[in-house]
């Protein structure tokens, strides 16, 4: 057995219910259950990280017992994702998908069968800037200065009007597409942006707005991929399922995801 440190991953790509996961969790670590459900809601496949061997097991037999198969992979099993190539158009066939990939739009059929992984996820993107806005008398000063002017007759001055600088965050659902295609080896990743593709390419005529565009791709490119396995926020697209509650915070929750499917289908 390896001396260095060990991933304790789930070994089938679905997610099992959370309460099974946090109650796995909480045993392990002899936490509270409130806390294990918050580690629960963000593991993303990995029941535990950078554990001993002995611990790795244990955990292993603790999942075991509470109906789920988790699996021990040295931490360096796991691989680093790879830069994704930008896919600016796909057109399905029955043999594979015609690819316009990268800046140049290059042409590329890839076919169907060496195609791993397809993943999705809406992920909040947050925008700041900073806006000059004028600022005059707020309505409570305004409201104020005509009641002393009624009072005395006298007119009160409102002040001027000024100009001051704010920040602005924004933040909105932006929905991103991988596929990951290859072998043991290598596997590459084709990544689609929502808002940059050519829905056209699909081979109909787009529909109104990128959402349901948006599931039309991940239908085509689900239907042909049926040796890939497909993530969860892909799964909920396809299906119309809300969006609201998958989970996905940030990127790195997205990513984590994707780590632990390539991992499982390799080891």
């Amino acid at each position: 057995m390896t001396t260095g440190k060990i991933d304790v991953l789930l070994a089938t790509p679905e997610m099992p219910a959370m309460d099974i996961v946090a109650g796995v969790i909480a045993k392990f670590t002899g936490g509270v259950l409130f806390d294990a459900r918050q580690k629960a809601r963000r593991m993303w496949g990995f029941l535990g990280e950078n554990l001993s061997p002995e611990e790795a097991q244990r955990l292993v037999g603790l999942a075991a017992e509470a109906g789920l198969a988790a699996r021990a992979v040295p931490a360096d099993a796991v691989p680093p994702l790879p830069e994704g190539v930008p896919v600016h158009g796909i057109c399905p066939f029955p043999e594979g998908m015609e690819v316009a990939i990268g800046p140049t739009k290059v042409r590329r059929l890839i076919p169907w069968e060496p195609v791993r992984l397809v993943a999705a996820a809406p992920l909040k993107e947050t925008t700041t800037t900073v806006r000059t806005v004028k600022e005059g008398p707020t309505p409570q000063q305004r409201a104020v200065g005509i009641g002393i002017m009624m009072v005395t007759g006298l007119p009160v001055g409102m002040g001027k009007s000024k100009e001051v600088k704010k920040t602005v965050h924004e933040t909105e659902l932006r929905l991103n597409m991988d596929i990951f295609v290859g072998g043991e080896a290598k596997v590459f990743r084709l990544s689609v942006d929502a808002d940059k593709f050519d829905y056209a390419s699909l081979g109909s005529p787009p529909e109104p707005g990128v959402a349901a565009n948006f599931r039309r791709l991940l239908t085509a490119v689900a239907k042909g991929a049926t040796m890939a396995v497909v993530n969860l926020g892909a799964r909920s697209i396809v299906e119309g399922r809300s969006l609201a509650g998958l989970g996905y915070e940030s990127a790195g929750d997205y990513e984590k995801e994707i780590r632990w499917l390539l991992t499982i289908q390799k080891t």
